[in-house]
């Protein structure tokens, strides 16, 4: 048997088939997959895959195909081997797996349900999945040609420029990283390139690729119309009797036009000789001479034409490209030449008899005045030359050569390349200095502005002047040359500080062509020197004068060789970084200043400039601070946000430890808060940006961060935890501000860094009990951080399992100590809605629910309890929703019927609930925490709050101010101004907002009752509104309403209304104006409306008094105070406004209208007041009728007759929502609610105490005690009971016990209304009972030490007061003993003794059901009325006889308890298997 040997060149292998390895030894491999071989052993490998180096095994060596690699630490444990491999090549096998890894889920998505995916997005998916495809397919066989090693260098390199553009294009189609490239192709390292340079290669990739992306269809399109000609000429012999050498040049020429086919101008002499051979055809004698040529005309590019014809076209076949662009330019086309084009000249001959014989030469050289070699082509096919020679013409004085050469420059010596020619000077400094020194004479203008545009030239020849003298007399005149230079300087300063504006583009000429001279000027002037007068040169520019040129002179410096020299940046920099913060924090050319400072930063980065040690301290002393505050206060969105925070984080890379101690040095102290609290910021915000979240990246991108920078996120981490036990003495400075930071680094999946941030909460809380005795702040920042990181979709399932639940619950219980058990249900929907309707077993168990051993039941305890809450709360739609959905399970998917009917019968106590309970409207307010001395989460913040029932304003700003005894309120509602916003004080800004109701789908175009609408208009609202009025324009006092603007502000909360929590912070913000006219309009659609509803209450309760109607009518028919609709008719209906306001008609039209439909609801308002008024209304009566008739015919008469009310809502159910709302009560204007009732329909007789509540409706008694069978035979009972009251209000028919409540407030009552009057029954015919003598009983309960509540009940002395939960609503009941006459059939009621009452429980006989109406409606409204056409009294508390057969008795089960539903039985626990146990 062999043995395992370690291979020792067979190191790398690409799996090449599938292979399914049977036990734990053996490797799986996948087509593709990459492995590091350790081992060998008679066809047998042993190794691992390089993404997932943990797991080792064996496979065979025929699945896997070697490769060449290079070895790293061979034998080692840390050995590691990468392809031998060009490194495009390497690069391409990257992004192909990767490619492939989205291709394959892009094929997976095509294949997908056709319903379930948009159409339009599934064509795009099949359009990305072709795309891919095709580029795939391309690099592959691109990679084939680079790996075959057959391809020239020129191709070769033309193509990687390819294969790395269609990388880069692909990647950004994908959304996939963007790889930075050199100019090259190559990738650069962001270890040795400067941040700038990093974030330029950048800029220009994304704009290459975007630019490649809008031109690809146009491309496509031009590919497939343009069409290239070329025109493929050979010489076949040349014959010229010239008796010396000569060249042949051809060139294109129109015989039609008779012209060259060129770019410049024609040539004279050589034009007029082809036209004399062209006109004379056949006639010319050549004699032997002539051009022997052939042509063919080839379709379509070099390319094609290469490949279609490589008979013809071969590598020695010179290609002369056309003067211009071509049709099509192709991705990696680059092109870089230039055309000179020697016209003419004109020459003396001097003291010569005949002209000259003139040759021109022309080279092109450097800035040292080396010449370029090989850069000039006098045509196609020949090889460059470095110096180009005319055709001489004899005896010419004025030849025109029309001469065209073509100019190669590689592109990196393009810039500072220069055509040199030679000229005589004389001495120009003197004669421009004069110049200079008289620049605000207008009549030097002119030839100074020339002089300055040349002046580079200008110094070119005065400092190669020097240079000659210097040579010829060996340095003589050095220092009478340097004055005159600093002289020269000098007049250039002092011109600089000229304000006239005759000599602004004189100046601004300088500033531009100055920092031109410098690269001549140093080589024969100090250098140290030239930079001060430089730096005098800039400092002398008036601040507000040439901006945009002072900050381009600069940068132009900045390029010059002077900024190479350390010594010379010491006196420019400090100059130059005080000019840009200046214009940086004045926000002015900030274009030009961050390219500056870019250029700065790149300059320092190079290695040619020397040490930079004291330029990075100028740096980040002079303008590090004002580039920060720019980035921190600069929109996101700005065009230049990339650009700062590329040089801010180029100065921070490039400062050093001592440049870090510098700048924190220079803060005031070392313990500011400010400072601590940005970096614990800082380091959070760079711990959980996006960028470093390795799981959410490919395995490729992973490995490869990892095996570069490691995880970072867990070094920062403890730098973090380090930093703060160090705080020490100074901790409790940053709580609870930095709570919701140290949460964020808990969200990071990273254990052992959860582990070692855990202990810094329990520090926190440690710190404030040491220092305030509690740690509430820190327990409540905890649990509202989490609400929102969790609820926002953060964190895995680990974390919402180690910290939300907990936390979770803890608010929960926060919520129903201030009985806000609507936030507690929402709080506990939190956790419902993240577990599963399966039966997964649970990760941990859950200590308020043991029992809970699966996904389903714990989700459906929460679900009971969350009901229960909502049922406190009076938000039965949302117990609703969650019955439903408890009834959906029970049905189809568990199948437990009993429970199902018990479910349904709970949601149909809410939906009687919503129709018949009154639930009392909560008051938003918006609150405004300014000022400087708020913790970070508060200051300068606006948030809504949901008020208590019945809070209203004063008692809302109250209980805050309590809460902030140190804040000073703000009693206006203008936003305030920096005075209070920057103040070391804290500011609460509070006044009442309306929520805006926000449009239901379902309600759409249905007629929806008011009870179900008016809980949508206060409640699940995300939007608000505040009116402020304002006038524009001088106070009319005949009439205010002419100029009466309205101030209109929207608020967008971040959630919805009511929530997790009783407020929510403010997101957005919208102010605008609502016009005199539209607040007119808006007001009498108000107006009408609620005059609509109170009319339809009046009619629907009788026993409403009408003083609030009379109110209502008189106001509006007797006008005396505001004047009425008067007042618009004086400022809108006018000739003059209307002309005036053209755009405003359909609005007056609108105004018109609302007031015609005024006339019928005043009219049936009067009617309904006539009949209801007392004697002491009727003199208001006559008054109102009298005054009505004038108005009714004027109104009719100028804008219509409106059809009348329509009373069909008589006789339609009125929903007690209406009734109870309007009645009159003894209550204050305000006070603070003690709980949340319940519904009176469902209570849990288990957990909630039988003591009166304090809400809207009439309180509850006390129950009587009964018992159900088991608890009558001393058991009790294990289940949550819902006891039904209202099914024994709707079936007993008596009198009413009148209820009368009265809350002692703190400030004066609202005005008592008259009592209402109870009806009761008498032979069958409503009418008035004798009110019973009364007795006082006082049933107190305090909730809160803010509210006492005593409730005062009237009752007969003489009766006995029930304590059952019927006795609310009743004064008598039908007995149905022997004892009593209605047993035999006897009508009428008697009183009824506490035995009776008992009698009614023990006799297990229910009363009769109420006779179903037409609208089945439970508020029993009689059917009959009376003759003044209004609706018999509505009894909320009794049912008319049925007239029909009576309705059976409900089947009782022998000892349950008929007042009572049937209670809910105790659910089975389940195994996590799904069976009950018995």
């Amino acid at each position: 048997m062999t043995r395992w040997v370690p291979t020792t060149t067979r190191k790398y292998a690409v799996a090449i088939y599938n292979y399914h390895g049977n036990g734990e030894t053996k490797l799986d491999l996948t087509v593709g997959d990459t492995l590091h071989i350790l081992e060998e052993n008679d066809g047998w490998f042993r190794g691992f895959k390089l993404r997932n180096k943990s797991v080792k095994g064996i496979f065979p060596t025929s699945y896997v195909h070697i490769k060449q690699a290079m070895v790293e630490n061979a034998g080692k444990y840390n050995e590691t081997v990468a392809p031998k491999e060009p490194k495009v090549v390497q690069e391409m096998t990257t992004v192909l797996r990767e490619w492939g890894v989205i291709w394959k889920q892009l094929y997976v998505d095509r294949g997908n349900d056709p319903s379930s995916v948009p159409k339009a997005g599934k064509r795009h998916s099949m359009d990305l999945f072709d795309t891919v495809r095709k580029m795939m397919y391309e690099m592959i066989d691109w990679r084939r040609q680079i790996m075959s090693g057959t391809l020239p260098v020129d191709e070769l390199k033309e193509l990687q420029q390819l294969v790395t553009s269609k990388i880069d294009f692909g990647n950004r189609l994908l959304g996939l990283d963007l790889v930075v490239r050199d100019e090259q192709g190559g990738i650069l390292d962001p270890e040795t390139t400067g941040t700038i340079s990093l974030y330029r290669a950048h800029e220009t990739a994304t704009e290459r690729i975007q630019r490649e992306k809008s031109m690809q269809g146009v491309q496509r399109s031009s590919q497939t119309q343009a069409t290239s000609h070329n025109l493929y000429v050979v010489v076949k012999n040349f014959v010229c009797r010239v008796g010396e050498d000569a060249d042949v040049f051809m060139a294109l020429y129109d015989a039609k036009e008779n012209r060259f086919i060129r770019v410049s101008g024609d040539n004279d002499f050589l034009e007029g000789v082809i036209k004399k051979v062209v006109s004379a055809r056949g006639e010319l004698n050549h004699k032997g001479q002539g051009l022997w040529v052939s042509m063919k005309m080839l379709d379509g590019d070099i390319k094609q034409v290469r490949k279609e014809y490589p008979h013809l076209v071969d590598g020695r076949t010179a290609v002369a490209r056309k003067m211009g662009f071509p049709e099509v330019i192709m991705p990696g086309d680059v092109r870089n030449d230039m055309y000179v084009t020697l016209v003419s000249g004109e020459f003396d001959r001097g003291t010569k008899a005949r002209n000259k014989n003139v040759e021109v030469t022309m080279c092109v050289c450097k800035d040292d005045g080396s010449v370029v070699q090989n850069v000039i082509f006098t045509g196609a096919g020949v090889p460059p030359v470095s110096e180009y020679k005319s055709v001489i013409y004899y005896q010419q004085k004025q030849p025109r050569w029309m001469e065209t050469i073509k100019v190669a420059i590689p592109i990196e010596d393009f810039y500072g390349s220069h055509l040199k020619f030679a000229f005589r000077h004389s001495k120009l400094m003197v004669v421009l200095k004069y110049y200079i020194d008289n620049a605000n004479e207008r009549d030097n203008h002119e030839s100074l502005l020339k002089a300055m545009k040349s002046l580079q030239y200008i110094f070119k020849f005065i400092v190669r002047s020097r240079v000659l003298y210097s040579q010829l007399y060996e340095g003589k005149g050095k220092q009478q040359f340097e004055a005159a230079v600093r002289h020269l300087f000098q007049s250039l300063n002092g011109m600089m500080t000229y304000t006239s504006d005759s000599t602004v583009g004189v100046q601004g000429a300088a500033l531009r062509y100055v920092p031109t001279v410098i690269p001549d000027v140093i080589t024969v002037f100090d250098p140290k020197e030239l930079s001060l007068l430089l730096k005098d040169f800039i400092n002398n520019i008036p601040p507000d004068r040439l901006v945009k040129q002072k900050v381009q002179c600069m940068n132009n410096i900045v390029h010059s060789d002077l900024f190479r020299l350390s010594e010379c940046r010491g006196i420019l920099l400090p100059m130059m970084m005080a000019q840009l913060k200046k214009l940086i924090e004045r926000k002015e050319e900030m274009p030009d200043c961050v390219k500056m400072l870019s250029d700065v930063l790149d300059r320092l980065n190079r290695k040619d400039v020397g040490p930079i040690h004291g330029d990075m301290e100028i740096v980040m002393k002079e303008i590090l601070r004002t580039v920060i505050q720019t980035v921190i206060f600069m929109d996101r969105d700005a065009p230049l946000i990339g650009s700062f925070v590329a040089c801010m984080t180029g100065i921070l890379r490039q400062m050093n430890e001592f440049h870090y101690q510098a700048y924190i040095d220079a803060f005031p102290s070392r313990s500011d808060l400010l400072l601590w609290n940005n970096f614990f910021h800082l380091a959070v915000s760079f711990l959980t940006q996006e960028s470093l979240q390795l799981e959410n990246f490919s395995h490729a991108k992973r490995m490869k961060i990892i095996n570069k920078y490691q995880d970072m996120r867990r070094v920062i981490g403890f730098e973090i935890l380090s930093m703060w036990f160090n705080l020490g003495q100074h901790k409790i400075k940053f709580i609870p501000e930095m709570v919701g930071p140290m949460l964020e680094m808990t969200l990071i999946p990273e254990t052992k860094l959860r582990e070692h941030t855990i202990p810094i909460f329990f520090d926190m809380m440690q710190c404030e009990f040491a220092t305030r005795g509690n740690f509430n702040q820190v327990e409540n920042e905890i649990i509202t951080q989490l609400d929102h990181l969790v609820e926002g979709g953060r964190g895995d399932d680990q974390y919402k399992e180690l910290f939300y639940r907990i936390y979770l619950y803890k608010l929960c219980d926060l919520h129903l100590e201030c009985d806000n058990y609507t936030e507690a249900a929402y709080t506990l929907l939190l956790h419902a809605t993240l577990l599963k309707w399966t039966d997964e077993p649970l990760i941990t168990t859950h200590d308020k629910y043991p029992e809970a051993q699966t996904h389903r039941q714990l989700k459906e305890m929460l679900y009971y309890d969350i009901i229960e809450y909502f049922d406190k709360g009076k938000m039965w739609e949302e117990g609703i929703r969650l019955c439903k959905e408890l009834a959906s399970q029970y049905e189809n998917e568990t199948f437990d019927f009993l429970n199902l009917s018990l479910i349904l019968q709970k949601q149909a106590m809410f939906y009687d609930n919503i129709m018949k309970t009154m639930r009392p409207d909560p008051e938003y307010f918006r609150v405004g925490y300014f000022g400087q001395g708020y913790p970070s989460f508060l200051r300068n913040k606006v948030f809504i709050y949901r008020g208590k029932e019945y809070e209203r304003l004063g008692d809302f700003t109250s209980r805050l101010l309590s809460q902030f005894p140190h804040a000073q309120p703000i009693n206006k509602v203008t936003a305030p101004g920096p005075e209070i916003l920057e103040s070391p004080s804290q500011h609460l800004q509070i006044f009442k907002v309306d929520p805006i109701l926000e449009e239901r789908r379902e309600f759409r175009g249905k007629p929806v009752a008011d009870q179900i609408l008016n809980f949508y208009k206060v409640n699940e609202v995300q939007k608000f509104t505040f009116s402020r009025p304002i006038r524009k324009g001088d106070r009319d006092s005949d009439n205010e309403f002419a100029n009466m603007f309205l101030e209109r502000t929207n608020y967008v909360t971040a959630y919805k209304l009511p929530g997790i929590l009783r407020w929510f912070e403010v997101t957005s913000t919208n102010t605008f104006e609502v016009s005199p006219l539209e607040n007119a309009c808006e007001i009498m659609e108000n107006s009408n409306t609620e005059l609509r509803h109170l009319i339809e209450q009046q009619r629907a309760d009788p026993t409403l008094t009408v003083n609030t109607l009379s109110l209502r009518l008189n106001g509006i028919i007797d006008a005396a105070v505001m004047g009425g609709t008067a007042n618009y008719e004086k400022a809108f209906f006018t000739e003059e406004y209307m002309a005036s306001h053209p755009e405003d008609h359909a609005r007056i039209e609108r105004l018109k209208d609302l007031i015609a439909c005024q006339i019928p609801l005043l009219e049936a308002g009067l009617k309904v007041h006539a009949q209801k008024a007392p004697d002491s209304l009727r003199k208001l009566q006559e008054k109102m009728d009298s005054l009505f008739v004038d108005m009714k015919t004027r109104v009719e008469s100028e804008y219509g007759k409106k059809p009348p009310m329509d009373e069909t809502t008589r006789s339609r159910p009125m929903s007690l929502v209406w009734i109870t709302r309007n009645k009159p009560v003894d209550r204050p204007v305000s006070t603070i609610s003690t709980s949340s009732t319940s519904s009176d329909g469902l209570i849990n007789s288990k957990d909630r105490p039988s003591t009166p509540e304090t809400g809207l409706g009439p309180p509850q008694l006390p129950q009587k005690s009964v018992r159900h069978s088991s608890q009558q035979q001393g058991k009790s009972s294990p289940v949550k009971t819902w006891v039904s009251k209202t099914r024994e209000a709707a079936a007993v028919d008596g009198p009413v016990v009148e209820l009368k409540e009265t809350l002692k407030p703190a400030r004066p009552m609202r005005p008592v209304s008259q009592p209402r009057i109870s009806l009761t029954k008498q032979n069958g015919v409503p009418g008035p009972a004798t009110p019973p003598p009364k007795v006082n009983r006082d049933v107190n309960r305090s909730a809160s030490p803010a509210a006492s509540v005593s409730s005062t009940i009237e009752a007969s002395p003489a009766y006995e007061t029930c304590q059952s939960a019927t006795d609310f609503s009743y004064k008598a009941e039908r007995c149905a003993g022997p004892s009593h006459p209605s047993s035999k059939g006897e009508s009428g009621c008697e009183p009824v003794c506490k035995s009776c009452c008992k009698c009614v429980f023990d006799n297990d006989v229910p009363p009769p059901l109420p006779e179903k109406k037409a609208y089945a409606d439970y508020g029993n409204i009689a059917e009959d009325e009376d003759e003044q056409g209004l609706p018999p009294p509505l009894r909320v508390s009794s049912l008319p006889k049925s007239k029909s057969k009576p309705v059976p008795p409900l089947p009782i089960k022998e000892g349950v308890d008929p007042s009572q539903t049937p209670p809910l039985p105790k659910k089975p626990s389940r195994h996590p298997s799904g069976q009950q146990q018995q």
